[in-house]
């Protein structure tokens, strides 16, 4: 691939993300004084905060449990470890929102945790809606990213510095702390950025909790004030909370240089953990999975018992199907620009596209209504200018862009951008400056470049992109709700009309129907992510 064609497809996939980010930002050229001076008195000293506290306690837990998880599973061996492995990465498949309206039903004060709370005569149920709830509740959604990304760098590190640091006398902590811990960093922090702008992004699940942020005022603006000027000015604060989070995340890693030290002769390989460890280690992680996953999907399957043969029908497969090949168009669009903008920008080491690579990502940071209405008005300019254009030469045509698949998947994009750039951009990290030099005094280029040396070496980064990009659009709601066209409903919009109502029975059944839709993506990933670990790792300079 030319270097001129990966510039130009990292600069149409900028200017596709960056297209509705400017329609948000345009919200401030929109003269609507009485609205904002509302907003800044009496709503955003209100929510702001509880959208920083929300992303610190979501963004620091999701960060140790799952960094935490990840060594669990790579340090050290014990019955079960493949099996945890894999079912640790399960919760991926669960949608926040989802987990939200089953917690919600076993905290409310009826339900039978509180209950029994009270019987045991320790007062007041601590968990019940507001903060705290809230930020479990999420840490137990989206500590899978990190976990996924952290367990795949932890892999790919081989076997080689591990040895060399314990020859030295450092035990198996140190080392994970000395060694393993800075090398796995750009990970981590691709992990604890996209925890980032899917917490500050979210509304179903801080909107079952009846949690004010910053998402939850954007849409009370638009829907309650009717004022869709105030709400792009909520937006555009939160735009700015992203991008400040970007540009902390770049000072970091602008100065940090990354050397793996040669090819690895070995592969990392687990210590076997001796006497009680053994079987207390399984049942530790088996005490994480059962509030992230196993008693929740027990309880969605309870609920629906009752709905299924009332329920389950052709339209149920319909709504699975459109979900699968959304999705999976999705992923691979996403995946292949992420792609050209990581090549592209180590083409191009200057500050200002470094920066236009960053800016690409902000869209994940933007709620999904609002992101719709940023891509509907100038989808709209363009149909009419083409439609006005066809007829000045008599032509008949339809809507080229609006309510169709093609738009919804180019909503898609700029949404999940920053879903597939992080993992790529990490796998590039281990390749290194000299590698390519000595790849093109060989003679490599163009195409035979691409498939030699870039291919093989991303292909672990771009595996997990598409995975997560999947699993992300079969979860998505807002976009798809607004953006479908005719006769598209999936089953996140299902769930959607059942909770909207409050009639948490009935969504369960679909609830159920997405996530073991979602269990498949999640296995497949996993076994690509062995097979990529369990090969050679990437070479040194």
């Amino acid at each position: 691939m030319s270097g001129r064609l990966l510039t130009l497809l990292a600069t149409l996939a900028g200017v596709l993300v960056l297209l509705p980010v400017l329609a948000v930002l345009s919200g401030f050229l929109v003269a609507e004084p009485a609205v904002w001076q509302h907003l800044r008195e009496y709503v955003l000293p209100h929510v702001l905060p509880n959208t920083l506290w929300l992303w610190l306690g979501v963004m620091l837990g999701s960060l140790l449990l799952g960094a935490s998880l990840a060594w669990a599973t790579v340090a050290w061996d014990y019955p079960g470890r493949r099996w945890l492995s894999f079912a640790l990465m399960l919760p991926l498949a669960m949608p926040t929102y989802i987990l939200a309206f089953v917690y919600l039903g076993w905290t409310e004060y009826g339900a039978w945790l509180p209950t029994l709370w009270r019987e045991a005569g320790w007062g007041a149920f601590p968990l019940s809606r507001g903060r705290m709830l809230t930020i479990l509740c999420m840490v137990m959604g989206y500590y899978p990213y990190v976990y996924l990304i952290a367990r795949q760098a932890f892999l790919t590190q081989g076997q080689r510095l591990q040895e060399v640091a314990r020859s030295l006398g450092a035990g198996r902590w140190r080392v994970w702390w000395r060694v393993s811990l800075p090398l796995a960093l750009p990970w981590l922090l691709g992990g604890s950025m996209l925890v980032s702008m899917e917490t500050l992004a979210d509304y179903g699940t801080v909107a079952i909790f009846n949690y004010d942020t910053l998402t939850t005022a954007i849409y009370k603006t638009w829907f309650g004030l009717f004022s869709k000027a105030g709400a792009m000015q909520l937006a555009t604060v939160l735009l700015l909370l992203v991008a400040l989070l970007l540009l902390t995340e770049y000072l970091l890693l602008r100065r940090l240089r990354f050397d793996l030290g040669g090819r690895s002769s070995q592969h990392f390989q687990p210590r076997a953990l001796q006497g009680a460890m053994r079987y207390l280690m399984p049942c530790l992680l088996l005490l994480v999975l059962l509030p992230v996953f196993i008693l929740p999907l027990a309880q969605l399957i309870g609920w629906s018992w009752d709905q299924v043969r009332a329920e389950w029908d052709e339209a149920y497969w319909a709504l699975t199907w459109n979900a699968v090949r959304l999705s999976l168009m999705a992923a691979m669009l996403v995946t292949l620009m992420a792609t050209a903008l990581v090549l592209a920008g180590r083409r191009h080491a200057s500050v200002g596209f470094k920066l236009w690579s960053r800016m690409a990502t902000l869209g994940y940071a933007l709620p999904g209504a609002v992101l719709a209405v940023g891509f509907y008005w100038p989808f709209t300019m363009l149909d009419q200018w083409l439609l006005t254009s066809a007829r000045a030469l008599g032509l008949h045509a339809d809507a080229v862009l609006r309510g169709t698949v093609l738009a919804l998947l180019l909503a898609y994009a700029a949404r999940f951008m920053a879903v597939a750039y992080k993992p790529v951009e990490g796998a590039s990290q281990r390749l290194t400056r000299s590698v390519e030099e000595s790849a093109r005094l060989l003679g490599m280029r163009g195409w035979r470049l691409l498939s030699r040396l870039y291919a093989p070496l991303l292909a672990g980064g771009m595996g997990t992109a598409m995975m997560l990009v999947f699993i992300d659009v079969m979860k998505e709601i807002p976009i798809t709700l607004l953006m479908r066209p005719f006769g598209w409903d999936t089953l996140a919009t299902k769930i959607f009309e059942y909770t909207s109502e409050g009639q948490w029975t009935l969504a369960a059944l679909p609830s159920l129907t997405l996530v073991l839709a979602g269990l498949l993506p999640v296995g497949l990933l996993f076994r690509t992510l062995n097979r990529m670990s369990s090969s050679s790792p990437p070479p040194g300079p």
